[in-house]
């Protein structure tokens, strides 16, 4: 009963989160299917080309600083004003430092006036992004989820119908990022408005120095985030060094496709660190529970989403973005699986930050970057033209499989295996289940979207069946969905 409850209020939460994920991927997906379509493969390559390289570039602005925020004002709550405004602070400042060096550099490098513009918004946004992201972690770590995920929905619906009434009169993508500008703008007083009300007030200034004595013990979980955002771009880079813009614009669609996938990660350092350091203070047990459900929920939802995802692929991807992409569908059925397994990893990685095993979380974190490039290299200047994206994502697949191997094998507890086990047993009959309704006669005449609705009693049954889902999840299912206090056992 001790276990279920911290369980309820953090799935409370994170369905919270993920349903402000949704709606404001369900407002972005529109312009990520508009912009492909009105600047075609190429010019959408060197678009996307332009917005890796910003987003990589102020990823030092993060210095792990979310991660520790959400777990130690979780821990002292008293604490989370004068954190929020020392981190502001120092994003502010390392920002403009960092965004004005980088557009020197690229002058300096002879970047076309197009790609400078493109970069220096982009830039800002970035840097706005950092801000707003630091004042809802505060936010999160207090179990105020509603506010940022209802800022979050809003003005990423201002930003899509923004960006569609641009490209509509234009379709020179600057406009668009400058719509992306506003929004990060109004999210950034939006949360700091949240936070002054929530938060006891700082009795100290905004410190750069405490900011950065913050980031240097941050450092390995730092290294870590640096690094799985590296990896997870590495295969855009390297196709710009080989590969023609119409191949970068095909591994860009099928990415962001898989991206769209990977909006639930969020849930994991936004609800689950927090929920799992303020466990944690009290009962290691309930702590391994919250990280048990989370990865028995990875199996249960995201195996059967991840095959849904491949059945789907080609006409999924005709049906956003044309003829002219019809290759991305073979990219994006080997990136799919990627997607589990990175939550996996994370959900792994959550379990050892709990434990203080930071150093080896980043030590996984830096040779899986080295794995990736090395592999991404390989494969990619091993192909022939046509088939360097698909070289890519298998790049991409063999570094995530290697890598949530090795953190699910660190973290793991003896514990953990009887369920974890009965779970994926199950999922893995179930999808035996939906596989042979798929195969037969009657079905297969149908659309695939139709297949797979014919397919899905035989999933659920299975998965009743087989245990993988029991009584306890369902009741668990209906004290997260029910606004009364329920009782349910601890699963």
């Amino acid at each position: 009963m001790s276990n279920a409850r911290p369980a309820v209020a953090t799935a409370r939460a994170a369905l919270t989160v993920g349903g402000s994920l949704i709606a404001g991927a369900a407002f972005a997906a529109v312009v990520r299917v508009a912009l492909p379509r009105t600047l075609g493969p190429a010019g959408y390559g060197s678009y996307r080309l332009a917005e890796s390289a910003a987003e990589a570039l102020l990823l030092f602005l993060t210095l792990g600083l979310d991660t520790t925020l959400r777990r130690d004002v979780a821990q002292a709550p008293s604490q989370a004003s004068a954190r929020v405004a020392d981190v502001v602070k120092l994003r502010a400042t390392g920002g403009v430092l960092l965004a004005a060096l980088a557009v020197l550099a690229l002058w300096w490098g002879g970047a076309s006036p197009t790609i400078l513009a493109l970069f220096s918004v982009f830039a800002a946004a970035q840097v706005l992004a950092a801000i707003a992201n630091a004042h809802a972690s505060g936010l999160h770590a207090i179990g105020d989820a509603g506010w940022p995920s209802a800022a979050s929905v809003a003005l990423r619906a201002l930003w899509s119908v923004l960006a569609l009434v641009i490209l509509r009169l234009t379709s020179a993508p600057v406009f668009v990022a400058a719509a992306l500008v506003l929004a990060e703008a109004a999210r950034v007083l939006v949360l700091k408005h949240r936070g002054n009300k929530r938060h006891e007030k700082a009795l100290t200034s905004p410190s750069l120095r405490a900011a950065g004595m913050a980031a240097l013990a941050s450092l390995p979980i730092f290294v870590n985030y640096l690094a799985h955002s590296l990896y997870a771009r590495l295969g855009t880079w390297v196709l710009g060094l080989r590969a023609p813009a119409v191949e970068i614009g095909w591994y860009a669609t099928a990415s962001n496709v898989a991206g769209l996938a990977l909006l639930g990660m969020p849930l994991v350092t936004w609800v689950l660190l927090p929920a799992a350091a303020r466990a944690g203070t009290q009962d290691s047990a309930t702590r391994d529970a919250l990280v048990v459900g989370a990865l028995r929920a990875v199996l249960i939802v995201g195996l059967p989403g991840i095959a849904a995802l491949m059945w789907l692929a080609e006409p999924l991807v005709a049906m956003l973005f044309g003829a002219e992409y019809a290759p991305a569908a073979a990219v994006l059925r080997v990136l799919a699986p990627t997607i589990a397994l990175a939550y996996l990893a994370t959900v792994a990685a959550v379990a050892m930050l709990e434990r203080g095993a930071e150093r080896r979380v980043a030590t996984v974190s830096i040779v899986g970057l080295g794995v990736s490039l090395i592999v991404t290299l390989l494969l990619v200047r091993g192909g022939e033209a046509g088939s360097y994206a698909l070289q890519a994502a298998r790049a991409a697949l063999v570094t995530e499989t290697l890598i949530a191997a090795t953190m699910l094998s660190l973290a793991w507890r003896r514990d953990w295996t009887a369920p974890l086990l009965r779970t994926a047993t199950g999922v893995g009959l179930s999808l035996a289940a939906a596989g042979f309704v798929l195969m037969t006669p009657l079905v297969t005449a149908y659309l695939p979207l139709l297949q797979l609705l014919f397919a899905l009693p035989a999933l659920v049954l299975t998965l009743l069946l087989t245990r993988a889902l029991n009584r306890d999840d369902l009741a668990f299912a209906r004290a997260v969905l029910s606004r009364k206090a329920s009782r349910v056992h601890a699963s």
